[in-house]
């Protein structure tokens, strides 16, 4: 049995920070401008003031006219502004949860509903440093609270980037909130790259002495190492990061790792990229690592590499199945400049050995890529798998495809549905990767929950489900034959 730990609360001034960011600009037009953000243009940004601690502010009541459903997907954030990067998490009485990245103004904000996603209401948001972005959300009930646990990226400079923590209690937003530092003062060697950390937990495994963990990779001399901390005392002070790539073979290419918590197994995994050997070159692979025992530094085994292919596999999820030695890990494959594939490989035996990798049914001869995956929690449940797909139709513009296997059955893949409904995901290529998690409130037919980033003009964050669910409006948006009826 772990050890438990109480964690300490800090409390900090409340003061809000507001801004609006042009919404009729092009899409190439808003990515340039918000990515990378100069020093001297976020401290113009705050008006001429020192560069501060983290800012917070809280939103409206539930019932804002503003936020609600007005597509077949429901439009989670404000019209008024500029955001996405969506980052969704479930509470188990059905509460959902997305963070967004507010472009430009260097903010985060989490919004949440409480009615299966028709309706959205702006929870907290947060400015630290001169700009915070690329958030990534995880929620756990620990004793009496309910907390929601955000990692991001602090921008301080072009050559400077931190890794923080921010947590608040989804009860009481406005009293019960704490940042924390991960990683300090990461020095950065190309402006252009970014910091895209995950985060997980071991709720509801564990509903006490709750753990959270946390993977990220960074521009190193020649290649990017794959980091891993974890919290035990719910956000309130993270482990020293641990280097868990597993050597330092030379790579230009950036690695995104994706981290995800087992429940049969007490496991933590995480998959990355670098390069392996194919039989004949070192190209970029997938590899995934195991931790046996909820984290611990002393626990990691050596990485396995999953693929051995002459492409450039990259950007991989990983989920892990509740109640078998089941791992699933899905990526991007790049067949030819024009043309990527989403494949997936599995293990039944825990991650030491993996199914030959095979490309999920919708492929195309056009772009496929930036999968995420989520798995029930709960018995004899799905693995669920939402990516992007380029659509030739749409100008500047892809479609959100979403398919599913059974835990019992990993390679068995559903027929793949556009589940976007008209409202197409963006084609930047700083912001194409939708989120999704389970409906801890629903069956697993109907768990499925996700998150994107659309372009209308103006980026904002869309939100659709698998729940039966009839909307004011008339549209089934929610149900899954609504889905099907846009299948590719």
């Amino acid at each position: 049995m772990r050890k438990r730990f109480i964690g300490i609360l800090g409390l900090i001034a409340v003061v809000s920070f507001g801004g609006v960011v042009d919404a009729v600009e092009s899409e190439e037009e808003v990515a340039a401008r918000a990515r990378p953000v100069a020093l001297d243009q976020a401290v113009s940004q705050l008006a001429g003031a020192a560069i501060p601690g983290p800012v917070v502010d809280f939103g409206p009541p539930e019932n804002d006219p503003s936020l609600k459903w007005t597509t077949p997907d429901s439009l989670v954030t404000n019209p008024a502004e500029t955001e996405g990067t969506p980052a969704v998490a479930s509470a188990p009485s059905g509460e959902l949860f997305v963070a967004v990245d507010q472009f430009g103004a260097g903010r985060i904000l989490i919004y949440h509903s409480i009615d299966g996603g028709q309706n959205w209401s702006w929870l907290a948001s947060f400015i630290d440093g001169t700009n915070s972005r690329n958030p990534a959300l995880a929620y756990a009930e620990n004793g009496g609270d309910r907390w929601l646990v955000l990692v991001y990226e602090l921008v301080t400079s072009d050559t400077d980037r931190s890794l923080k923590s921010f947590r608040v209690n989804a009860d009481d937003p406005q009293n019960d909130f704490l940042f924390a530092g991960i990683a300090d003062s990461i020095v950065w060697t190309n402006p252009g790259t970014e910091l895209h950390p995950q985060i997980t937990c071991d709720f509801p495994d564990f509903t006490s002495g709750v753990y959270f963990y946390v993977t990220y990779a960074i521009p190193s001399i020649d290649y990017y190492p794959v980091f891993f901390s974890r919290s035990t005392d719910q956000g309130g002070v993270w482990s020293t990061p641990l280097n868990i790539t597993g050597g330092s073979e030379n790579t230009a290419f950036e690695s995104r790792p994706e981290i995800a918590y087992s429940a049969h197994r007490n496991d933590v995994y995480v998959a990355f990229s670098k390069p392996g050997w194919t039989g004949s070159d070192w190209t970029p692979q997938i590899w995934v690592t195991d931790n046996t025992s909820w984290g611990g530094p002393s626990s990691w085994l050596a990485p396995v590499q999953v693929t051995s292919s002459s492409r450039d596999d990259m950007n991989p999820s990983v989920a892990a199945a509740w109640d078998s030695d089941t791992v699933m890990v899905a990526w991007t494959s790049v067949y030819t400049p024009d043309d990527n594939d989403v494949q997936t490989s599995y293990s039944t035996v825990g991650g030491t050995a993996w199914s030959f990798p095979v490309a999920l049914p919708s492929w195309t001869f056009d772009y496929e890529d930036s999968v995420d995956l989520a798995v029930s929690q709960a018995a004899s449940g799905r693995f669920h798998a939402v990516y992007r797909h380029d659509d030739p139709a749409i100008t500047s513009g892809s479609d959100i495809w979403y398919t599913w296997a059974d835990v019992s059955t990993p390679g068995s893949w559903s027929s793949p549905l556009d589940v976007d409904e008209g409202s197409n995901a963006s084609g930047s290529a700083f912001y194409p990767r939708p989120s999704i998690c389970v409906d801890l409130s629903q069956a697993p037919a109907y768990e499925a929950a996700l998150s994107w980033t659309t372009y209308t003009p103006g980026y904002r964050a869309l939100f659709d489900s698998a729940v039966e669910l009839i909307f004011a409006d008339g549209f089934e948006s929610g149900n899954v034959s609504a889905w099907s009826a846009s299948s590719p």
